[in-house]
């Protein structure tokens, strides 16, 4: 089933894990890491979704400041498809406080009906990101399953609003790109 985009203007994306791999194991921040990399498709897939969206991160980093962030980008040419970053450092703020959420769609001018969250955490991406009322993608890649005894009431209504796939390959056909 497909993510009705008809009405949105803007993807938020998950850095590590979703768009650059992030290595366990790797100290440091990720613009100074011997080798980056960013994850199978993600170079297609942004350059036909910038064409039609404005393509924003949302990233949980603790120690990246915005241009570490946009250096690892640059790193795996993917920087010229990203119009914003927004990470703890310039937001005072990290996920999974929803209140990350709302800073980035006030610092945008957006209601959550005009964005689509993209990311591979379950429990810091997708939940309150669909709690504030955004569509939402998980990249599952482990097939995981979701506990849907922590989605009473008004949250089970709005997880009508999340899709997954297990790749970002499986995302583009979800987003009928």
């Amino acid at each position: 089933m497909e993510v009705q985009l008809d009405n949105r203007t803007t993807l938020l994306f998950d850095w590590g894990d979703t768009l650059m791999e992030d290595t366990l194991g790797v100290p440091g921040k990720m613009c100074e890491w011997p080798q980056v990399k960013a994850m199978p498709g993600a170079e297609k897939m942004l350059q036909t979704l910038s064409q039609s969206f404005q393509i924003c991160i949302a990233t949980g980093a603790e120690q990246s400041t915005e241009a570490d962030i946009r250096r690892a980008f640059r790193r795996v040419d993917l920087d010229q498809y990203i119009d914003h970053y927004f990470c703890r450092q310039n937001t005072g703020l990290s996920k999974p406080d929803p209140a990350f959420y709302q800073f980035i769609l006030n610092e945008l001018g957006l209601a959550a009906s005009d964005v689509v969250m993209i990311g591979d955490h379950w429990d810091k991406d997708i939940l309150p990101a669909a709690g504030l009322g955004m569509a939402a993608v998980w990249i599952n890649v482990q097939g995981q399953a979701v506990d849907r005894t922590e989605l009473a009431g008004e949250r089970d209504r709005l997880m009508i609003n999340v899709k997954q796939c297990q790749s970002l390959n499986e995302l583009a056909q979800l987003l009928a790109i």
